[in-house]
């Protein structure tokens, strides 16, 4: 079976397509996207001209439409512009809330040294903020892979504000991969052949498949950041779901219920297969199990091997965590038949390839291959 879900209906299932993409498809979508750059270089000019004349609350809806579309340089004027007019008029909590969105905008782009530095300030304030030590966490474990520093951050936060719930929950999270890396490294599993974020990947789906009672308590501290369809996760822009909480309360009790499967163990070509798409919906924005060629999931695993018993891929969208990335795969919202967490529980699948990069259209994207075995070819 194979899943794919974008964060417009919080991982709804869009890959039901077949056959090649059209060339019609592709230039539309390349027309809404020069449609859409026009349109920001417009409102960059306009930026330039009336700037003064922009209220601070003007320039905040402006800031935040433009991080909600990843149009991140915009942001990061925007908020330069907010953080400025902060200053100037020593509004304390109006500086703070420009840094930490600086630094939200500038962790997007990559540049974690400047999301440090805005944090940093933020904290110099005093203010009673707790997002710029979840931001400080977050930036040392997904931007530089440095579980021990990112726990630090979230301990000196909660020295400052015992029992703050998000910052519990992050430190829960790192806590529970720092486990996982020790026994991974005990039994000498590393697949150095991964990056750090999709090692991670594979490493969360097996604490999934093999304690999925242990999981479900991830997805219960999803719950009190629902407001109706709205999920409002601190540090990260809201989405629009399908379903709602109903959804994770769904998938909680099949945690509840479902019986544990065996870890997964990480294959280098089926790898190889899922970045090829990786590498291919990067360039032309498309979604879906579709590439540009024509190929099939099951072409792209003959490509590096051959696959047994059965096979199947999920992709997700938009998350650039792995703890997001599985929980979206398994709460499946707008899915009717949930077909990606179906994959993930499938004792049936003991190989798995991850592949996760950039996506023009939603900024990062995951891809996941199962198969019931997989033989290597013979590198040449």
């Amino acid at each position: 079976m194979n899943c794919a879900t974008t964060p417009e209906n919080f991982f709804r299932n869009l890959m039901q397509q077949s056959g090649s993409v059209s060339s019609a498809k592709r230039e539309f979508c390349m027309y809404r996207l020069w449609i859409s750059g026009v349109w920001w270089l417009l409102i960059t000019l306009i930026w330039a001209q009336d700037v003064a004349h922009k209220s601070p609350a003007q320039t905040w809806r402006l800031a935040n439409l433009a991080l909600e579309q990843n149009h991140l340089h915009e942001a990061v004027i925007l908020y330069k512009q907010a953080l400025a007019y902060s200053e100037r008029n020593d509004i304390v909590k109006g500086k703070v809330e420009a840094l930490e969105a600086l630094a939200l905008a500038y962790k997007r782009q990559g540049k974690y040294s400047r999301a440090k530095e805005c944090c940093l300030r933020a904290i110099e304030t005093n203010a009673p903020t707790y997002r710029s030590y979840l931001i400080l966490a977050q930036v040392a474990h997904e931007g530089e892979g440095n579980i021990p520093l990112a726990r630090q951050f979230c301990q000196k936060g909660l020295q400052r504000f015992p029992g703050n719930a998000p910052l519990l929950q992050y430190l829960k999270m790192l806590e529970v991969q720092r486990e996982i890396a020790e026994k991974r490294d005990s039994r000498n599993e590393t697949a150095d052949y991964l990056s750090s974020i999709e090692q991670q990947v594979v490493a969360e789906m097996n604490l999934a498949r093999t304690q999925p009672r242990r999981y479900a308590q991830f997805l219960r501290e999803l719950r009190p950041y629902y407001e109706g369809a709205l999920l409002k996760l601190p540090g990260k822009v809201p989405v629009l779901t399908h379903e709602g909480v109903n959804a994770v309360n769904e998938a909680i009790a099949f945690l509840e219920r479902v019986a544990p499967a065996p870890p997964l163990r990480p294959s280098p070509g089926m790898s190889r297969a899922a970045r090829d798409h990786v590498a291919d919906q990067g360039k032309t924005g498309e979604t879906g199990h579709i590439g540009s060629d024509g190929s099939e999931p099951f072409q792209r695993l003959e490509r590096y091997g051959k696959w047994q018993g059965m096979a199947g891929e999920n992709i997700a969208y938009g998350d650039d965590s792995a703890r997001m990335i599985i929980m979206q795969l398994i709460i499946d919202d707008g899915v009717p038949d949930r077909g990606h967490r179906e994959n993930m529980f499938n004792p049936n699948f003991r190989v798995t390839g991850v592949a996760f990069g950039s996506h023009p259209v939603y900024r990062t994207m995951c891809v996941i291959t199962y198969a019931g075995d997989y033989q290597e070819k013979e590198p040449r």
